[in-house]
C-alpha cells in the first residue's frame, strides 16, 4: 500500500467498501473469472494478509439507488447492482426498502451480496467494524435527510441490523453510526440516532475543504469531537473519527499533487484528535493520481510533497499503526450482553400528524411478557396507556 511505501508499516484501520462487492472498486482477472473467484472471494483475499499484521478491518457501502435496480434487467435471475448510484436521490428508496416495501427483496438481496464477505470474515474468526447509511444528516445519498424523515432512517438502520443478524446469522460485526460533521452537539449528533441496541461505535465524518494556512477548520474539528466524545460517554459507546481528510477543489479530488497548503495537516489533525477519547481516525482512499487522500511515493527515492510530515506523523508517539498493535483476539475482555429486549415504533413515523383513528405499529424483540403504549405530553406526564396486540390479532 502507499502507507506502506513510506513508513514500512500498514495503517491498523484498513477500510473496504460494498462497491468492492459489485466491481466498482475491484476487478477480477480473466484468470480468477475462469477459476470461478468472486469479488466477494478476492476482497477477503486481499483483506486477511493486513488483518494478520494487526490492522482492523472496516466496512462502508456505497449502496445503489435501489429503485434504479429493479428496472435493469437482472443477469442470470438476480438483481444488477453494478455501476455508482448512491448520489441519485429519486425514488423515496428508504420507504420502499423498508420491511414491507415493495423494493425490500432488491435490498435484501443487496445485503446477501454483503452478507457473503461478512461471513467470510466471521469463519475467519475477524470482527468487522460495519458502517452503513454514512453522512446521513447531508442530502448528497438517498438515505440522506432530505429523503427520509428520522424515524424512517432510524428504522431502516434498525431492520438492517436485525436482519444480518437474525436472518444471515453474522455475530462478528460491530456496528457504527457516522453522521457529517460539524456536530455541535451531543442534541444534533442523536437526531437520526438508530439506538443503543444497534450502535456500538459513535463515529462522525469531517473533511478540510480548501485549507488556508490560517483558517478555523481544526477549531470546528475540536468542537465536533468535544460534542461525539460527549455523546460517546452518556451512551457507553466508542467514539472515531470515521472519515477524514482534505478536499481540494470543486471535484473533491482530495489532496492537491503540489501547493498543499497545510503539509503538516496529519499531525495538526493527530493533535486534535489526541486530547479526546477518538479510538482511530480514518482517512478514504488514494484511487490514482488525480484522486487521493494520503501522500504517496513515486519511486523509491521521490514522493509526494507531504511524504515527510506523514513519516513524521507515523513518529508521532501518540499514533498507531498495524506493527504496534497489540494481538486484540488475544486480549482478555469483559463484554456486556446485547439488550435482552428493545422495542421501537415503526408507524406512524416521527412528527407524522395524525388526523383520525390509527393503528400504531412497533417492533418488539427479547424477553418480555407484554407490550403497551404510553402517550405522553412534553412535560412525560402519561395520557393514557394503550394495551398492544401481536399482529395479526
Amino acid at each position: 500500500s502507499d502507507t506502506y511505501d513510506m513508513v514500512r508499516d500498514d495503517a491498523a484501520i484498513v477500510g473496504v467498501d460494498g462497491l468492492a462487492l459489485t466491481g466498482a472498486e475491484l476487478e477480477l482477472t480473466d484468470a480468477e473469472s475462469a477459476a470461478g473467484e468472486t469479488y466477494s472471494a478476492k476482497l477477503a483475499r486481499l483483506v486477511l494478509p493486513a488483518v494478520k499484521e494487526g490492522a482492523v478491518l472496516t466496512m462502508s457501502c456505497h449502496m445503489p439507488n435501489f429503485a434504479e435496480v429493479a428496472k435493469r434487467p437482472k443477469v442470470d435471475g438476480r438483481y444488477d447492482y453494478t455501476g455508482y448510484s448512491p448520489n441519485h436521490t429519486e425514488g423515496d428508496v428508504v420507504q420502499r426498502i423498508l420491511p414491507g416495501g415493495d423494493l425490500r427483496d432488491v435490498y435484501t438481496g443487496y445485503l446477501d451480496l454483503v452478507a457473503d464477505f461478512l461471513s467470510r470474515m466471521q469463519a475467519a474468526d475477524v470482527p468487522v467494524i460495519f458502517r452503513p447509511f454514512h453522512e446521513n444528516n447531508g442530502s448528497w445519498f438517498w438515505w440522506g435527510a432530505a429523503h427520509c424523515t428520522p424515524s424512517e432512517f432510524k428504522n431502516l438502520y434498525r431492520s438492517t441490523v436485525e436482519y444480518l443478524r437474525d436472518e444471515k446469522g453474522l455475530h462478528n460485526l460491530l456496528y457504527a453510526y457516522s453522521p457529517n460533521g460539524p456536530i455541535a452537539d451531543a442534541a444534533d449528533y442523536a437526531a437520526r440516532y438508530p439506538g443503543d441496541a444497534f450502535i456500538d461505535i459513535t463515529g462522525v465524518d469531517m473533511y478540510h475543504r480548501d485549507p488556508q494556512k490560517d483558517d478555523s477548520w481544526m477549531a470546528g474539528f475540536d468542537k465536533t469531537l468535544a460534542a461525539v466524545d460527549d455523546f460517546a460517554e452518556q451512551h457507553d459507546k466508542l467514539a472515531a473519527v470515521t472519515e477524514a481528510g482534505i478536499l481540494v477543489g470543486s471535484t473533491g479530488g482530495a489532496l492537491a499533487k503540489t501547493g498543499n497548503q497545510r503539509p503538516d495537516w496529519f499531525r495538526e489533525v493527530l493533535k486534535t484528535v489526541a486530547p479526546h477519547k477518538i479510538a482511530y481516525f480514518m482517512t478514504w482512499s488514494n484511487f490514482n493520481e488525480g484522486n487521493f487522500d494520503e501522500p504517496y511515493l513515486v519511486t523509491s527515492k521521490r514522493g509526494h510533497e507531504m511524504v515527510n510530515s506523514f513519516i513524521d506523523f507515523y513518529n508521532e508517539p501518540q499514533s498507531v499503526f498495524a506493527k504496534q498493535m497489540p494481538d486484540v483476539s488475544k486480549i482478555a475482555v469483559k463484554t456486556m450482553p446485547a439488550a435482552d429486549t428493545y422495542g421501537y415504533l415503526t408507524s406512524p413515523g416521527t412528527a407524522t400528524r395524525i388526523l383520525s383513528p390509527t393503528t400504531v405499529r412497533a417492533r418488539v424483540a427479547g424477553k418480555y411478557q407484554k407490550a403497551e403504549f404510553l402517550l405522553k405530553r412534553k412535560d412525560g406526564t402519561v395520557i393514557a396507556t394503550l394495551p398492544a396486540m401481536a399482529a395479526g390479532d
